[in-house]
């Protein structure tokens, strides 16, 4: 038996029938604004971007000093704490006089404290006929066990734009010298092309037998005392975005004690050792590109290493390229700039 429906029924079904199309509205405004955000996200994220400028150090000082850095997350002493280094260093790049700022996170802590940040160091005495800065990055940790250690990341911007708008800014030519690694401590440098040791130094080294760039650790094998350059080894980056610097304890005995480490971002020195390098090797060779006289002779040299770039002995060659093995050939300019010397006099064409 069929029911008829009430006046009540029916403005109850009317209601519902109103009701589905207003349902079905809001979800097609949420997918708008959905969709709206999106698209503003990634208009924003391309803004935002910036191509990274490279700069030549030419292997000159980099200054930092912990006394006028500021905390951008933390102080430092914690995972994931960020402190930015302001104008350490200044170079034109590109035709632009351009300002530097270094990031530099500690990415990790296992089994270890950061005690303390020196500020106007230069307590890790460098010979003092090669001490032309005060200002070296020195951190003071202590470890809980053997093999306890600090990892701290570095990166680099130009000035003022990190974090609001970083710009990357990738180094050419850069000495990180690791300072005073003794007391059984160690440190590891990573992606290094080449680094350089005294031929009579004090400390080990391991990067596995594999080739360049490499991740590298150094080692003090016991109590050394302190200030000695035989216990120094310095890092040679051809470019460089970012890298990482690890300093642990590497003896129980030293377990709890407070240790200094530090970087010195130039070479500082080897006077009374002799440095001995070992990593990539560039061959500089020559093209007499069908003129005459005589050519000079190949030299093949590790990144860092300094190369007087020679003369012919007879007329002016033309600018055809020269080799830079391993990685293919480039103008003189580039070469010049990879070995750390000026470029060579524009040439003319022979004739």
């Amino acid at each position: 038996m069929s029911k008829e429906k009430t006046s009540q029924d029916r403005s109850n079904e009317d209601l519902r029938k109103s009701k589905k199309p207003a349902k079905d509205n809001r979800s097609r405004v949420a997918l708008a604004l959905v969709a709206s955000i999106l698209a503003f996200l990634v208009v924003a994220v391309s803004q935002s971007a910036s191509a990274a400028v490279t700069c030549d150090i030419g292997f000159e000082e980099i200054g930092f000093d912990y006394a006028t850095a500021t905390n951008i997350v933390g102080d430092g002493t914690h995972v994931g704490d960020s402190v930015l280094y302001s104008g350490v260093a200044t170079r034109t790049c590109g035709g632009v006089p351009t300002t530097i700022d270094a990031l530099v996170t500690t990415s990790a802590l296992v089994d270890a404290t950061v005690v303390h940040y020196e500020v106007n160091t230069a307590s890790a005495g460098p010979d003092t006929s090669a001490n032309t800065t005060t200002n070296f990055f020195e951190v003071d940790i202590s470890a809980l066990r053997t093999g306890g250690h600090a990892d701290f990341t570095f990166a680099f911007y130009k000035q003022g734009t990190y974090p609001s708008a970083p710009v990357p800014i990738t180094l050419e030519n850069v000495k990180a010298t690791a300072i005073d690694i003794d007391n059984k401590t160690y440190g590891i440098l990573s992606s290094l092309d080449s680094f350089t040791l005294a031929n009579d130094t004090r400390l080990s080294h391991d990067y596995a037998g594999g080739g360049f760039p490499a991740t590298v650790t150094f080692s003090a094998a016991a109590s050394n005392g302190t200030n000695d350059i035989r216990d120094r080894v310095t890092a040679s980056y051809s470019t460089l975005q970012s890298f990482m610097y690890r300093v642990g304890v590497g003896d129980k005995d030293s377990n709890g004690q407070t240790l200094y480490f530090g970087l010195a971002f130039q070479d500082l020195g080897w006077s009374p050792s002799t440095p001995v390098t070992t990593g990539t090797e560039y061959t500089l060779s020559y093209d007499a590109n069908g003129g005459t006289g005589t050519t000079p002779t190949s030299v093949t040299a590790t990144v860092g290493s300094a190369l007087t770039i020679a003369t012919n002995t007879g007329p002016t060659p033309s600018c055809e390229p020269i080799t830079r093995s391993p990685t293919g050939t480039h103008r003189p300019t580039d070469l010049a700039r990879a070995t750390h010397q000026a470029p060579q006099p524009s040439c003319q064409e022979a004739t």
